[in-house]
């Protein structure tokens, strides 16, 4: 007995069902995208690129409270950079001010690093109505860093807690979503 198809020899596609079709290729896809995902997940990684949440007031009106951030821990801060640095338990986000070796002064809210007058346009003045009226002056020691939140009215920085260590250095913010 002799199977009579409809189909010509050369041509598979009858031997399986279409939707059956459509959810092996679905399947693949997702199977595909996963693993492109996971890909890219390592190799930031392996860059030393991770993702952090702001959580707090200290950088507004530059970050806001729930922001999440890239961050690559293999780039060095540099001066105006924004970072994130380990504090005790915690992690804080603050912008670069003072580098290893520079003298950091402040007289009636004028921001001085090594005696140059620093024009910070990213500040709203809302948020540094104290702050203009505030002066220290800071020596940044070798391996430290000087840091001071974006909101100066509502951050605990350098102002109160000192110079950072470089070892509590985390990483530089490149992106945020």
């Amino acid at each position: 007995m002799k199977w009579v198809s409809e189909a010509s020899p050369t041509d598979r596609s009858g031997d399986i069902p279409k939707k059956i079709q459509v959810k092996r290729i679905g399947f693949f896809l997702i199977l595909f995208f996963c693993a492109l995902l996971c890909t890219a997940a390592l190799t930031l990684r392996l860059a030393g690129i991770q993702v952090c949440i702001v959580q707090g007031h200290s950088m507004d009106n530059t970050l806001f409270d729930g922001e999440r951030l890239f961050i690559n821990s293999s780039a060095e801060p540099r001066f105006g950079d924004i970072a994130v640095f380990r504090y005790g338990e915690s992690y804080v986000i603050k912008r670069v001010i003072g580098l290893p070796g520079d003298t950091v002064s402040c007289v009636d809210g004028t921001l001085c690093v090594n005696d140059v007058a620093y024009e910070e346009g990213y500040l709203t003045p809302a948020l540094c109505e104290e702050f203009e009226t505030s002066s220290f002056l800071a020596s940044v020691g070798e391996g430290e860093y000087f840091v001071l939140g974006d909101n100066r009215d509502n951050s605990r920085d350098s102002r109160v807690f000192g110079c950072l260590p470089e070892e509590a250095f985390v990483g530089v913010a490149i992106f945020k979503i």
